[in-house]
Formats: C-alpha cells, sequence, structure tokens
C-alpha cells in the first residue's frame, strides 16, 4: 500500500531526518519542516531528488501550522499522514531554568503538535483516513 504524502515537523536533522530518510525509501512523498537550519534542510531535499521538500516552520507560532499545512496541500495534495518529531531542550539546570525558557520548551514541544493536529485533522477527518504519530 503507498504511503501517500507525509508531514514530518523537525525532519531537518536528528530523528527527524532519520524518519524523513525512512519514508522517501518506503515511497513516501514528504514535507518536512524546519526552524533554524536551512541550508541543512535543503541538502536533505537534494540528497533524496525532490521526494521531500523543506518548510520553514516555528512552531511557537500560532498561525504557522495552519498556514504550513494549507500550502503543502496546495502544492503536493492531501496529508495521508503526520509525524511530530521537533523539539526542544533547555539548556541548564532545572533549578536555575526561568519560567520562560520552560514555558518555550512546553509550547513547542505540546504546543506544536496540537496546533499541527488540529491543522491536519479536518482533512483526514473528512476522508475518514490518516495517520499521526508523535515522538516524544
Amino acid at each position: 500500500m503507498p504511503l501517500g504524502n507525509i508531514l514530518v515537523t523537525g525532519g531537518g536533522r536528528g530523528i527527524g531526518r532519520a524518519i524523513v530518510t525512512d519514508l522517501v525509501e518506503a515511497g513516501a512523498r514528504v514535507a518536512f519542516t524546519y526552524h533554524s537550519n536551512p541550508d541543512q534542510a535543503a541538502s536533505l531535499a537534494d540528497e533524496t531528488k525532490g521526494r521531500a521538500r523543506a518548510y520553514s516552520l516555528d512552531l511557537q507560532d500560532p498561525d504557522g501550522p495552519e498556514q504550513l499545512v494549507a500550502g503543502v496541500e496546495k502544492e503536493t495534495g492531501q496529508l495521508d499522514g503526520i509525524v511530530n518529531s521537533a523539539g526542544v531542550t533547555t539548556q541548564g539546570l532545572l533549578a536555575i531554568t526561568a519560567d520562560d525558557e520552560w514555558n518555550r520548551v512546553l509550547d513547542t514541544n505540546l504546543g506544536g503538535p496540537f496546533r499541527v493536529c488540529r491543522a491536519v485533522l479536518p482533512g483526514m477527518l473528512r476522508r475518514r483516513a490518516g495517520a499521526i504519530v508523535n515522538v516524544i
């Protein structure tokens, strides 16, 4: 069964990059997001010979996921699945982590996937098909 169009958040590096590579090798068309390294994302898109396309996304932008999903679906067709693999960590000890830093981590790692799922779900519900994977 073909995998169709898959969106991977945080696909430019690390675990997300490995997921993008594996999905492309399995026959999926992949849209993946990056936040801070466009050169690394472009490199991955080149390595996949265009089967994976890079999109910039700030998961803390409340409107970002909805705009992203609309743009990806306009360019590539409906999304059949998403993999939320983007995330951030704090760089300090818990005892000295400021509230604003902790709130950034929570908003990115919890709020971001929530907003991406909310943007993709209406189409999946209409079609009664789709898959969501959240990597924690």
